[in-house]
């Protein structure tokens, strides 16, 4: 599977204090490692920790849990890189 998000394409997010967050969002997220990364969420546990997920196998390196605080936003619009 390619990935859906591509170096060079663009998103557009937002972030509010009483956003919901759920399951199959796609958000930007700071990484302790990496200075922001665009994932989806694949489950959320009894304490509101987000499991996120890569668009392809190739990133299954990340997926792990990440508090709600890490989300800098949920994306709302992808726009296409010209490299595709």
């Amino acid at each position: 599977m390619s990935p859906s998000f591509i170096e060079g394409d663009y998103v557009m997010c937002y972030r509010l204090p009483w956003m919901h967050l759920k399951i199959d969002d796609v958000v930007v997220l700071q990484h302790p490692n990496y200075p922001l990364m665009i994932k989806r969420i694949c489950e959320i546990n009894q304490h509101g920790h987000l499991k996120i997920t890569g668009e392809n196998s190739l990133s299954s390196q990340f997926d792990f849990w990440f508090s709600p605080s890490r989300v800098v936003g949920k994306v709302l619009f992808h726009f296409k890189g010209q490299s595709r």
